[in-house]
């Protein structure tokens, strides 16, 4: 198997090979020159030949795989002709959104199939055969098992290109589940399955297989390029994820691979400042609110949780204590009292509890404005500001795109999410990314403070290092190559409004006890079909044959 060495990145999209309507759908959206994953990748596809590429956050692997796919596309239209797999929802919607902007000209048919919208009308619009499919795999896996027909006689054997969008978290033998419902692994492999032979009976390739992430190591994409040439002897040396990423291929690669791996010095975005701070788990939420609503004051930040309850205390937490700061971060003049104070309250709360502006356009909006120029979404004074927006999994799917879109358009300056927003989402104008819980795997480390810092913007992390976290960080510090910095905060101004911000997060607790929140919860995991089935089989044993449930 050949290596390529790398040529000097072109000048333009042109030597690439990319055809004039496709560079006038790019100059439209003011992309004017290739970035390396683009420059490496796309001579390769249009070649034909299958594509492993690992490249950072914000360094455009979507229009890598996209432009390629819409050139070739044009030129033998027909449905369906490319399949998208990408583990969240939010990010199929992006994608989506991308093929459409690039293919406009050739009236492109993109179809996004994705958990929480009526799988009926999903299962009509895939019956219209469109071009393109971007899908999370859980729901398409669900509609290839309950509706095989909606795919025409053909099935998805005829799919030219199979793209697997953050391979590593696609190809998990656990799946990310957090990040959009539960899905496995086996939903990937129900799909690849579907899509039958990788080779005709003369050995040729009938589709072309692209695998693109931000953090598959090196040793994985060695493994594959292996394996390329002698599977049973690189078979043992293989991690699971490398023999899942073989059996993406469909068997031994049939077409010589090409490699586009990033250097270690870009797994970080270079101009991220990494820091932490070291603190007493009793105290997390006020740091918390100390950093967002004074260190990072007006600045555009994202939160990232590891569990949809914490998520949803710190949007109500939050939401009440932007609409009533504790007192001394608030101006003797402009403090209300008696009814005015009240009233103010009252209406304040509502806000602050309320799920979001759902009269509200739910598509996706890239509006951008100044990208360098954070600006704060206030009310009417200047220590007042619109609640948090929230997303993850346990929102619907209109619920979801309403609070990516406030964080977008800027209408609030906070988003408190759980991974299902850490992987590929491209937000332009997120100056900070808070770890208020440190992830367990320095990948999804690494896709998280991504968030920050694109495309050679200055931005910033912060990780709250509680101390049971010690060992993770020391895991994430060796496998990014660096150490974090210490971020100095002043502990006596964050006690200051320690009453203030316990009396929120015991108020945000009983909300969520009232609003039944855990109870929404149970019903929302039984609605899956493997929870479900397990729930009726454990309630069909007799009482000694049950599972404890401790």
């Amino acid at each position: 198997m050949s290596t390529d060495a790398a040529p000097p990145p072109p000048a333009s999209f042109a030597e690439l090979g990319v055809k004039p309507w496709l560079q006038a759908a790019l100059a439209g959206v003011g992309i004017s020159a290739p970035t390396p994953v683009q420059a490496a990748s796309i001579p390769a596809i249009l070649k034909g030949r299958d594509c492993v590429a690992s490249a950072p956050t914000g360094s455009g692997k979507t229009a890598a795989f996209a432009l390629p796919i819409l050139q070739t596309l044009s030129e033998d239209p027909y449905g369906v002709y490319a399949l998208v797999l990408t583990p969240t929802r939010e990010l199929a919607h992006q994608i989506t959104e991308q093929f459409a902007v690039f293919g406009k000209t050739i009236g492109l048919r993109c179809e996004t199939v994705v958990g929480g919208v009526d799988m009926l009308y999903q299962t009509k619009a895939i019956a219209q055969r469109p071009h393109v499919i971007v899908a999370t795999p859980g729901r398409l896996a669900d509609v290839l098992r309950s509706a095989p027909d909606a795919f025409g006689p053909t099935g998805l054997r005829k799919v030219r290109y199979l793209v697997l969008d953050e391979v590593d978290a696609l190809l998990a033998p656990d799946g990310p589940g957090s990040l959009n419902g539960g899905f496995t692994g086996s939903d990937t492999a129900t799909i690849i399955g579907a899509l039958g032979p990788r080779v005709n009976a003369l050995g040729q390739a009938r589709r072309q297989t692209l695998l693109f992430s931000a953090t598959m190591t090196g040793a994985a994409i060695e493994a594959v390029l292996s394996a390329a040439s002698d599977t049973a002897e690189a078979g043992s040396r293989m991690s699971d994820l490398a023999q899942s990423m073989i059996k993406a291929f469909g068997g031994p690669l049939v077409a010589d691979p090409f490699l586009h791996q990033s250097t270690i010095e870009h797994i970080v975005p270079p101009g991220l400042d990494q820091r932490y701070v070291f603190i007493p788990s009793t105290v997390k939420d006020a740091y918390l609110y100390h950093i967002v609503a004074c260190v990072l004051k007006g600045k555009s930040v994202l939160i990232f949780v590891g569990r949809r309850r914490t998520a949803e205390k710190l949007r109500l937490m939050l939401g009440q204590l932007f609409a009533e700061p504790p007192a001394h971060l608030v101006p003797s003049s402009a403090r209300l009292k008696g009814p005015a104070a009240a009233a103010s309250r009252k209406r304040n709360l509502r806000e602050a509890t309320s799920k979001g502006a759902l009269k509200k356009s739910a598509s996706l909006n890239y509006a951008v404005g100044d990208e360098d120029a954070d600006t704060q979404a206030t009310g009417s004074d200047d220590f007042t500001e619109s609640p948090p927006a929230c997303l993850h999994s346990a929102m619907s799917q209109r619920e979801r795109l309403v609070a990516l879109n406030r964080f977008r358009s800027k209408q609030a300056r906070v988003l408190i999410c759980t991974d299902v927003a850490s992987r590929g989402l491209d937000i332009p104008h997120v100056h900070a990314v808070i770890n208020y819980d440190v992830p367990a795997a320095p990948t999804d480390y690494i896709h998280r403070i991504g968030r920050a810092g694109r495309a050679g913007r200055a931005g910033r992390s912060v990780t709250l290092i509680t101390e049971t976290d010690i060992e993770l960080v020391h895991a994430i510090e060796a496998r990014v190559g660096q150490k974090m910095d210490e971020l100095e905060v002043s502990e006596p101004e964050v006690l200051r409004g320690l009453n203030t911000i316990m009396a929120a997060q015991k108020q945000a607790v009983s909300t969520m006890m009232s609003g039944q929140f855990d109870e929404l919860e149970t019903k929302r995991k039984a609605k899956r079909p493997g929870v479900a089935a397990a729930a009726a089989a454990d309630a069909a044993r007799p009482p000694a044959q049950k599972k404890s449930r401790k």
